[in-house]
């Protein structure tokens, strides 16, 4: 009796640890689908167009979000920006502001840059998320920041549309938008600072003697966002549902990329020659990523994902995407 007892001690053993191994499964499904029920992307199968859950952000007003030249994610929630790996799927740290944060970005010296409402530019280490300076300055809210590889400079602008040149942690240069008010949105090429206002108009400045070089007209709303491909090609969204391509070099108009019944939010370019917008339909809460070819040979529509839950976009050295959006997890695409 004892001999045919232990078989069937055994197998009950085995069926109770199945049973608690698929329940723990279950339980662990149940709790990822949760923490990204805000995302559809059901329909979409194909290679990277699939996402995949990196952290979360729980703010309901979001800034900015970029990448670090080690692959580190930052993104605005709230009074912080929180530091993200995107390989192992957990949060760093944060970096905290009195005031809700707008803009962060990393030099190539792995140094980051946040802006806040507190009139503060804040300086850390992306290595270990502590504090190296704090600049002071600004008379108003600062909006936007960009770091220049070629000289290790700074560049932060506010709502007064006061654009003011850091470098080594000390003010060397200040530029005045004049009439126009925020500086929303800025970009460094070819040695020149591109700076988008609430008025449409974007102003190039020299970084070098600080003169200003063009005044770029055809937007009719707020620039809301820049960037610059790798030949030197200016790119600029705003809420008028435009995205426009402007030369590096001179600063000539080249050409309408996009034009849609769309406010449009963020926009980035990757090493791989494909620009990415990012906004939704007017009057509605119908989000889309549009992906497009960024060569200057012919900009043409590759992709629109619908229904998606993002409002900002940035991308890797590696070739990676990553989404932002109020109240949803960031999503490496």
């Amino acid at each position: 009796a004892i001999f045919m007892l232990c078989p069937l001690e055994q197998l009950f053993n085995r069926t109770c640890s199945l049973v608690c191994r698929r329940w723990a499964r279950l339980v662990k499904a149940r709790v990822v689908q949760r923490r990204m029920r805000t995302c559809r992307w059901e329909g979409y199968t194909e290679g990277w167009l699939r996402p995949s859950f990196v952290g979360t952000v729980v703010g309901e007003s979001p800034g900015e979000i970029t990448v670090g030249p080690d692959g580190k994610v930052y993104c605005v929630d709230d009074r912080r920006v929180v530091a993200l790996d995107a390989a192992k799927h957990k949060q760093l740290w944060s970096f905290k502001h009195l005031g809700d944060a707008f803009a962060v970005r990393v030099s190539p010296k792995n140094v980051v840059y946040t802006t806040s409402f507190d009139r503060t530019v804040k300086v850390w280490s992306g290595e270990t998320g502590k504090l190296l300076h704090t600049l002071r300055g600004h008379k108003r809210a600062i909006f936007s920041v960009v770091t220049d590889p070629d000289t290790n400079r700074t560049y932060t602008g506010d709502f007064d549309g006061v654009i003011r040149v850091w470098s080594n942690g000390r003010h060397v240069q200040t530029f005045h938008t004049e009439t126009d008010k925020y500086a929303r949105s800025m970009a460094i090429a070819n040695g020149r600072l591109y700076c988008g206002s609430d008025s449409g108009i974007i102003r190039v400045w020299n970084c070098v003697d600080g003169t200003l070089f063009a005044t770029l007209t055809g937007h009719t709303d707020v620039v809301s966002a820049m960037t610059v491909a790798r030949d030197n090609t200016v790119y600029s969204a705003s809420y008028d549902g435009t995205v426009r391509a402007w030369s590096g070099t001179d600063g000539t108009f080249v050409k309408l990329v996009f034009q849609g019944r769309v406010t449009i939010e963020d926009i980035a370019c990757d090493g791989h020659g494909q620009l990415y917008v990012t906004g939704g339909e007017f009057d509605s809460s119908n989000e889309s990523l549009r992906i497009f070819s960024s060569r200057r040979t012919g900009n043409r529509h590759l992709h629109t994902i619908q229904n998606v839950k993002t409002q900002m976009v940035a991308c890797s050295p590696n070739g990676r995407v990553f989404t932002l959006s109020p109240r949803s997890p960031v999503l490496m695409w």
